[in-house]
């Protein structure tokens, strides 16, 4: 059985995500459809990222 799929605003709009709006609005595009597993993949990729700070640079 396929797992559902949902679009971006979809998920941009769900409870479930609310509190990774910001960081999802950059990392899924508009045009393709995701699986919840897809989305918290997309979640865990954007926030393992390095925080780079510039301070007066």
């Amino acid at each position: 059985m396929d797992e559902p799929k949902f679009t971006k605003r979809q998920i941009l709009e769900s409870e479930k995500y609310e509190a990774y709006r910001d960081t999802l609005s950059m990392a899924l595009s508009d045009s393709e459809t995701y699986t919840a597993e897809a989305v918290e993949e997309a979640i865990a990729k954007a926030l393992s990222h390095e925080v780079v700070e510039e301070v007066n640079a």
